[in-house]
């Protein structure tokens, strides 16, 4: 048995995306990932565990599994080389990863079967309420776990919005530590960690609980890292090897992967002493051994009242003046792109993109401008940024107000529209009193659901086996909202009853005169109207239009 064991952490390589629509973005999340299992290889770690979304679609295409099959069948070949092992790749499912409802098996599940990498897959048992952590092997690559001397390291896909809800059954479904190292790799975010997005409660007592069992709890899905708690940690998220979301770039976050040494306390066998070293990504070009090379993104944000500017020519001059204090480089031969664009490709063959100090630039205008909004062509100044500097990429935002047009904006500094999404949703539950309370759940399926909704490679039954399955984890809190919509209900129907009562005397009931409306409308054709809905019991949608299953509402 050993008694010291090494391992790297990574998540969220999201290999496939290219961002911008840029090929160069394409190679720079390969790039990026290659270079992690560079670093395994010096490190000789024991084993690699990628806590999901290796890839950024379910649905991958030609080039982004070629290049994947030939990173980690040479990682494997180069391993066995220098160190005479091949060092496994142990992986779950991310929410990127899994598969859409009509396909047989995911594009893991792919790599599994060719031997690339080892997948732990452990599956929610409905009937049993468990997870049946099945052993796996190098030789059988897919199970529930896998034992690697005295280490154990348990797999659970990503679950979304119940994964809170499931803590209790993995609880149970693990086994005690003994004189193991127990790591569990899951894919849920911890809130607050991120701004405007969804995330456990670190203070969960099912969370916490796990702690009994479990090691070292290896995350994946937000793109920032952490460790927690602050002391002792046992929780921990690596964060994206590259830059995915602009936010990122915002809130200026370390992200990258965990190097992990623990060896078995010599006075407690059971116990064992975690050793965390960070792998950061750099802004541009790694230069430590503890950092890797990574896209370098520069902000800069350009305030227009500190020129004096009355036309938006000008505005353009003065933001080509200002961008070299940033450190980007201007264009050889730059003035050739004045008049004649066709010199561009010329241009470009002399910029080596693949080098990561060649930036993206995510500029943001703002301040007051004494002339009219309307003049304003972002296009305009984005060609020729991009014809003056080496840069990869413009992204351009402004906050800017106008003197002429009387126009005042106002807003946060980097507001976005997540933030936007999250304040109309949250408004829209309140509106709903039976959702009010637990604002938070129904927000996380919101999401959860609208996520899966942006995605091209989601089907229907996706959806709605999303839905279904948040119904069931929360269906204790209905019934609670049922038996205080039945009160309710019994309070209207008294009340109408007595009101019944009083208006039969005066010759009929307001109702029985809405159903003969309703009969004669009908019986002449005439299309609905929303009066003829009864929105306080519900629309039965399916029943409406003869589909004949039954509604969530």
């Amino acid at each position: 048995m050993k008694n010291t064991i090494k391992f790297i952490h990574v998540a969220d390589t999201h290999l496939g995306y290219r961002q911008y629509n840029l090929k160069e973005r394409f190679r720079d999340y390969n790039r990026a990932f290659k270079r992690l299992l560079e670093k395994a290889i010096d490190y000789e770690v024991d084993f690699i565990v990628h806590s999901g979304d290796m890839f950024h679609h379910s649905n991958i295409n030609p080039e982004t599994l070629t290049a994947t099959l030939t990173m980690i069948s040479q990682f494997k070949e180069e391993s066995e080389q220098k160190l005479g092992r091949v060092i496994p790749i142990l992986a779950i499912q991310g929410n990127h990863d899994q598969r859409g409802y009509r396909r047989l098996r995911s594009w893991m599940e792919v790599l599994a079967e060719l031997e690339l990498i080892v997948l732990l897959d452990a599956q929610y048992d409905k009937e049993t309420n468990s997870f049946p952590f099945v052993p796996a092997s190098v030789v059988n690559p897919k199970g529930g776990m896998i034992e690697i001397g005295n280490i154990r390291v348990f797999g659970i896909p990503a679950y979304g919005s119940i994964s809170k809800d499931l803590l209790p059954y993995i609880y149970e479904s693990l086994p005690p530590k003994d004189d193991h190292f127990n790591l569990l790799m899951m894919h849920f975010g911890i809130e607050g960690q991120v701004s405007n997005k969804f995330g456990l409660d670190v203070t969960n007592q099912d969370l916490n609980k796990l702690k009994e069992k479990v090691d070292y709890l290896a995350l994946g899905h937000f793109h920032r890292q952490y460790s927690l708690p602050s002391e002792n940690p046992w929780i921990f998220n690596p964060g994206s090897l590259e830059v995915v979301e602009m936010e990122e770039v915002y809130e200026q976050f370390n992200r990258g992967a965990f190097m992990i040494e623990s060896k078995r306390d010599k006075s407690n066998s059971s116990k064992w002493r975690k050793k965390i070293t960070p792998i950061i990504c750099a802004n541009g070009s790694a230069v430590d051994d503890d950092l890797l090379s990574n896209r370098c993104f520069l902000n800069p944000i350009i305030d227009l009242d500190e020129g004096e500017m009355s036309s938006f020519d000008q505005t353009i001059e003065y933001v080509l003046n200002q961008i070299p204090k940033y450190g980007v480089k201007k264009r050889k031969n730059a003035n050739l792109l004045k008049e004649n664009k066709s010199e561009q490709n010329i241009l470009d063959q002399n910029v080596d993109f693949s080098n990561p100090d060649i930036p993206i630039l995510a500029i943001l205008l703002k301040g007051t401008i004494s002339y009219s909004k309307t003049t304003i062509n972002l296009r305009e100044l984005k060609e020729r940024v991009m014809n003056s500097f080496e840069v990869l990429e413009i992204r351009l935002s402004t906050k800017l107000d106008s003197a002429v047009d009387g126009i005042s904006l106002s807003g946060e500094k980097f507001s976005s529209i997540k933030q936007i999404e999250r304040a109309v949703f949250s408004q829209i539950i309140r509106d709903y009193s039976h959702l009010a309370e637990n604002k938070k759940e129904v927000l996380e399926l919101v999401f959860d659901v609208k996520s899966k909704l942006l995605d091209s490679d989601t089907e229907v039954e996706d959806i709605t086996s999303t839905i279904s399955d948040w119904w069931e984890s929360h269906e204790e809190l209905f019934k609670v909202i049922d038996s205080s919509n039945d009160l309710k209900n019994e309070k209207k129907k008294s009340k109408s009853d007595q009101n019944s009562n009083l208006n039969k005397h005066a010759g009929g009931t307001k109702r029985e005169d809405k159903e003969k409306n309703k009969t004669s409308k009908k019986e002449k054709g005439e299309e609905k109207s929303l009066e003829d809905f009864d929105f306080d019991d519900g629309i039965d949608l399916d029943d409406e239009y003869g589909l004949g299953e039954p509604d969530f509402y």
